[in-house]
């Protein structure tokens, strides 16, 4: 009976050590796979510069052209630790896979926008930009980017919201196409 409970000891601490072991070596693969993803993010200087690359981004099609102007795991954990918060890792994880899948569907939404309104993003042209800038009220700034584009006779707006972060600009949110609106003109009407 002895003999059997130092086997089942053994065989547990083998486990334990085993499934220990299998923890770090995935967490630190799962590190690896994030520091490769934050290499590919590219990081811009301006708003101006970020909203051409926006426009270069859409006109592809692919979300993955997209998804490097947004903030890297790596870019919003060093945020968060430049401003002294306490955010544990799975926080700052949820908060950027958040922002990423966020800013797909909003990419989807634009994608059937503009193909309802029989509008092909790879032929856009920009023929003016627009930038308001702001700061949030937890101090950080941010910019509202407009884009007026047309595509034959029709004119429309893309619209996004761009964040700060470490020194460089990323899209952030509201990602949307709409169209301008036509000036009707009024016919004055008589009943003579």
């Amino acid at each position: 009976m002895i003999k059997f409970k130092s086997q089942q000891l053994y065989f547990s601490i083998l486990c334990l050590f085993t499934v220990t072991w299998n923890v770090q070596a995935n967490g630190q693969a799962y590190r690896d796979e994030l520091k490769q993803k934050s290499e590919r993010h590219i990081k811009c200087d301006t708003v101006p510069q970020l909203a051409d690359s926006i426009f270069g981004a859409i006109k592809t099609l692919l979300f993955d052209s997209l998804e490097v102007y947004t903030p890297s795991y790596f870019t919003i954990k060093a945020a968060y630790d430049t401003l002294q918060l306490d955010q544990n890792d799975q926080f700052v994880l949820l908060k950027q896979q958040y922002l990423v899948h966020n800013l797909y569907k909003q990419h989807k939404t634009l994608q059937v926008v503009a193909k309802r309104n029989k509008i092909n993003l790879k032929f856009i042209e920009l023929d003016r930009k627009e930038i308001q800038y702001g700061v949030h009220k937890n101090g950080h700034p941010f910019a509202i980017v407009t884009l007026y584009c047309f595509r034959n006779n029709k004119k429309f707006t893309i619209s996004f919201v761009a964040m700060k972060a470490l020194d460089h600009w990323y899209i952030a949110d509201e990602l949307k196409l709409a169209l301008e609106k036509k000036e009707i003109k009024k016919v004055p009407f008589s009943l003579e």
